[in-house]
């Protein structure tokens, strides 16, 4: 595990256009600066309203869910080198028995099947696909909110073309692959971003099944806000804001990469749960434990009893002879911050050592606060306590 890997520029939508669970994209854009989607030329998505205001500038600030460039010029070679190889493999009568139409129909997950908008293909690659419609065919029924210019394939080579898109896309502009729980389990090539594995992991006919994948702090993290859960709290605002301070996500990040690294690799199931909840657990104690270490400080040094202790140990040491400094006083100097101690000791004209000793005292209890405060600020679990005041809930589960 990587711990030390750099902060992806965001998170790319995979396969679809259309965001389903707006809580989702929610959490993701706590983890990720921005989402992208592979949206075709002159098509506009039929967006929930509120997906729609993600998509608009707020502000001077871009949008939070934006199109991904499917015409860079890795994206084109890459479906360039695809649509090659589908062009010499669709000559083989057991690739089209394989994946052709009547074993797509024998295999549909729903009555859509899978779909692809043509606008988000290459030339090459539309033509390798549907010539002779071997390997793609119009779909019976469209999937909601969608229009007309989609083709249906076997899911296999769905995946293929879509993965193809998808990593070439994430490797051009620094993005994560991600998926919502219509996705599945990305393939080992996605989280990758190998685009050489690709063909081979989809429809290479000896093909191995993978190796399972280990854990991510990425993933602990969508662990810890419980997906799909109740982010109803986050405004467009409040996205925004988050988006803007990265260094705290990004320290909570790492720190939750720790923890993910000591998760074994294992396939999706009861045990890789339980070891989630077990590190989503440890990150939350880490957490209470760093709140707890501030708030005790708190109460122990700047509880009104301390205040009434502090006064009386400057009223019995402090010189007699000198006016200025009284309990009454000193317990209200107290109860405000460290500065107000010495701006009144000042002012009511109090020197000598009885003094010294005093503001020495306060003076040793400011640098103790801003130590503590210091160590609040830079705690890598801070960004938690902003989402808890934003009103975001955490998976209770990992609470408990």
């Amino acid at each position: 595990m990587n711990l030390t890997k750099p902060m992806s520029a965001g998170g790319l939508y995979y396969p679809y256009i259309h965001v389903r669970d707006i809580n989702w994209l929610r959490a993701n854009l706590i983890i990720f600066p921005c989402v992208k989607r592979m949206v075709p030329m002159n098509f506009t998505p039929q967006d929930d309203p509120r997906v729609r205001e993600l998509t608009e500038y707020f502000h001077d600030k871009p949008p939070l869910l934006q199109p991904a460039n499917l015409w860079s010029e890795r994206s084109t070679e890459a479906q360039a080198v695809l649509a090659r190889k589908l062009e010499v493999d669709s000559q083989n009568e057991a690739f089209l028995r394989r994946y052709g139409l009547e074993a797509a129909r024998s295999e549909r997950r729903n009555k859509f099947g899978f779909q692809i908008h043509v606008a988000k293909l290459s030339d090459q690659l539309r033509i390798a696909l549907t010539a002779g419609s071997r390997l793609a065919w119009k779909p019976d029924v469209l999937e909601p909110n969608d229009g007309e210019g989609y083709v249906e394939v076997h899911p296999r080579v769905g995946e293929a073309v879509m993965s193809t898109l998808a990593v070439a896309c994430a490797q051009a502009e620094g993005l994560d692959i991600v998926g919502d729980e219509r996705t599945g389990r990305l393939r080992r090539c996605l989280v990758e971003k190998d685009a050489r594995s690709i063909y081979e992991t989809w429809l290479d006919l000896n093909s191995e099944m993978d190796d399972p994948l280990p854990a991510s702090g990425e993933q602990l993290m969508e662990f810890i806000l419980g997906i799909p859960g109740d982010l109803s709290s986050l405004s467009v605002e409040k996205l925004h804001q988050i988006a803007s301070e990265r260094e705290p996500i990004d320290k909570l990040i790492n720190a939750l990469r720790e923890h993910a690294s000591k998760i074994p690799a294992m396939d999706y199931g009861v045990a890789r749960d339980q070891a989630f909840k077990q590190a989503a657990t440890k990150s939350l104690e880490s957490w209470e434990s760093d709140r707890r270490n501030f708030s005790r400080f708190v109460r122990e040094f700047f509880t009104l009893d301390a205040a009434n202790q502090v006064s009386k140990f400057a009223s019995t040491v402090a010189d007699k002879t000198l006016t200025g400094l009284v309990a009454g006083t000193a317990t209200t100097a107290v109860t405000a911050a460290s500065g107000g101690w010495v701006g009144t000791l000042a002012a009511g004209g109090v020197i000598g050592a009885g003094a010294g000793l005093v503001i020495g005292l306060l003076t040793h209890g400011g640098t103790a606060y801003a130590r503590v405060k210091k160590g609040e600020r830079e705690s890598p679990y801070r960004f938690l306590t902003t989402l808890e005041d934003a009103g975001v809930v955490f998976r209770s589960e990992a609470k408990s």
